[in-house]
């Protein structure tokens, strides 16, 4: 167990504990976010570690301040897959769903290499959105940020595209047409997008 450990639990439809499973290496893990299986076996969470033993050891070693993750778990708490998403600096996920096209994550990054290279930075944390297909291969990614801190909190898919909610500290770049109350970097706004 490390500084902040992540875990799992199943309940039984009135509440009662049937297991629970800890994600964990001896720094910190933090996993907000869960969906369903694509099969309905077992879940599939996101989050971030900077761990670089116990269960992120080896190739899922953080590489970055912190990396993100994508993790499967069937219906005992078995893990069947975990896969990293990763740049040079602080990368994290925030939320994930399961759409047709494979499981979509959303959250933030301030890298601009390795899994992040497609992606790129605007500056600080940038808002990124990640599709994985079911066996946790990544498949695309964007990136939408300004010169300040930028996070995608939560989404959801809709007809053609997916909404994502999250809040900006920016004002320029990919967030420069922002209608309303724009930050000036000072403090945050929430911001509602959609894209396809």
């Amino acid at each position: 167990m490390g500084k902040s450990d992540a875990a799992v639990i199943k309940l039984d439809n009135k509440g009662k504990l049937l297991w629970t499973v800890p994600i964990s290496g001896s720094n910190i893990e933090y996993f907000p976010g869960i969906t369903l299986a694509s099969d309905g076996d077992g879940c599939v969470i996101v989050g971030r570690s900077n761990s670089t033993d116990g269960y992120f050891s080896g190739d899922l070693s953080a590489k970055g301040e912190y990396d993100a993750y994508i993790i499967r778990m069937d219906d005992d708490g078995l893990v069947y897959w975990g896969s990293p998403f990763r740049g040079q600096y602080d990368d994290s996920f925030s939320d994930i769903i399961c759409t047709a096209d494979g499981y979509v994550a959303a959250g933030f990054s301030k890298s601009s290499i390795r899994d992040l290279r497609v992606v790129g930075n605007n500056g600080g944390q940038d808002m990124v959105i990640a599709c994985f297909s079911y066996g946790g291969d990544l498949k695309w990614a964007k990136g939408f940020g300004g010169s300040h801190d930028d996070t995608a909190e939560g989404i959801c898919a809709v007809s053609g595209g997916y909404f994502c909610a999250g809040r900006t500290y920016s004002s320029d770049n990919d967030l420069k047409d922002i209608s309303g109350q724009k930050s000036n970097g000072e403090y945050a706004v929430g911001v509602l997008f959609k894209f396809v």
